[in-house]
């Protein structure tokens, strides 16, 4: 007996553009962990990065995040 296969529709085509769109971003990712070698660790900072701006926010009692109208 035979059965003719369906056919593809939009969904199939979708299914592919997904797909296509994840081993894009893998490859992605990939290409950036390259780039600092694989390593996932976080390395410890020597000190803060601008001393002057923070020392301004340490001076100023309010929430630095504060948005007055």
């Amino acid at each position: 007996m035979f059965v003719q296969a369906p056919r593809s529709d939009i969904y199939v085509v979708m299914l592919g553009i997904a797909l296509g769109a994840i081993v894009l971003g893998c490859l992605f990712l990939v290409l950036v962990l390259n780039r600092y070698g694989f390593q996932t660790k976080a390395q410890a900072s020597a000190g803060p990065a601008n001393p002057v701006a923070l020392g301004a926010l340490e001076k100023n009692s309010e929430n630095p995040f504060t948005v007055h109208l």
